[in-house]
């Protein structure tokens, strides 16, 4: 696309989001494996 900047900012913030569930995720299993 044309704005480059921009798309590489979505990106880091796509992939920031990922990072936060994935870590949300971890945290519940952890949980679940230690009930």
């Amino acid at each position: 696309s044309v704005n480059r900047e921009n798309d590489s900012c979505t990106l880091l913030n796509f992939l920031n989001n990922i990072l936060t569930k994935n870590n949300d995720i971890r945290e519940i299993i952890g949980r679940g494996i230690r009930a």
